[in-house]
């Protein structure tokens, strides 16, 4: 992505200096991405993204699917709030032994450096039975010695492993952006993987849908789902695809009090307040 970005931006200077601009461009570009680190640790966000004291489950707005940028900009800060912090019923830290394969043409690598690489390939973004998706590894090591098969001529290599992992549990409250409208309701991420909330489960209102202005609103209340929206709402149905974890299934509901898009949540939470308010200096 940075190198389509950088053709774009230099293409004037390539004819003169390149070098000069590609590391301007990347020395620029680290040190954005190292402040908003910094931010993020102390309790701040990135837009779009609320703030952490205004979401408990503020991860959830990571969008994982970039694996490398993840991994390099917000691991170390996930680890570490999960391993302060504790374990949700969500996202866990679990530890991992399995095997993987290295081609004999990785032999002449450093081994360290291709085993962690081998188990990022060949683990994140799968599902693991008992435990859920790997959205990351770390603290990747390699227990004895490799075992060249017959025949084969790669080493196979037994390794142990810290995976974050998501699992999607019934009845959890889990924050989310949404992504797509569609006739039928809303699709939204939940970390690592897209959930749907159906029209029925949005709102206790009648609902106008515009697919095309990527909207959908409450006949009365008037309130509004666009794209982009940060929701909060609870899981009522999980149907996991372990072949395929993207393509799993899961519903949720914000027909329930607390939920619903965060705007709504603090517009109500606004009303009770006044309405608490007003009652106390009746008495």
């Amino acid at each position: 992505m940075r190198e389509t970005v950088i053709s774009t931006i230099f293409s004037p200077l390539h004819v003169q200096f390149p070098a000069i601009a590609v590391k301007r461009f990347f020395a620029i570009s680290l040190l954005i991405d190292f402040l908003n680190s910094l931010r993020i640790l102390m309790g701040a966000s990135p837009s779009p993204y609320p703030k952490k004291q205004d979401a408990p489950n503020f991860f959830y707005f990571l969008d994982f699917r970039d694996h490398r940028k993840w991994k390099k900009n917000y691991k170390w800060i996930f680890f570490n709030h999960l391993r302060s912090e504790g374990r949700n019923s969500v996202y866990k830290i679990v530890s991992i032994e399995d095997t993987i394969r290295i081609p004999p043409k990785l032999f002449a690598d450093d081994m360290q450096e291709v085993i962690e690489d081998m188990v990022h390939k060949t683990f994140e973004g799968k599902y693991k039975k008992d435990h859920g998706v790997i959205v990351v590894t770390d603290n990747i090591k390699p227990v004895g010695e490799g075992v060249i098969v017959h025949g084969d001529g790669a080493i196979y290599q037994k390794v142990r492993f810290d995976a974050l992992v998501f699992m999607p549990v019934l009845q959890e409250v889990v924050d989310g952006i949404v992504c797509e409208i569609v006739e039928f309701g809303a699709f939204c991420h939940i970390g690592p993987l897209d959930a749907l909330i159906h029209m029925s489960q949005i709102m206790n209102d009648y609902i106008e849908v515009d697919v095309d202005n990527e909207r959908l609103m409450g006949k009365e209340t008037k309130r509004v789902l666009t794209v982009g929206s940060k929701v909060r709402a609870r899981i009522v149905a999980v149907s996991i695809n372990e072949l395929s974890p993207r393509e799993s299934k899961i519903g949720l509901t914000m027909r329930q009090p607390g939920l619903g898009a965060h705007e709504w949540i603090e517009e109500d939470r606004k009303k009770e307040k006044k309405e608490s308010e007003s009652e106390v200096k009746k008495k």
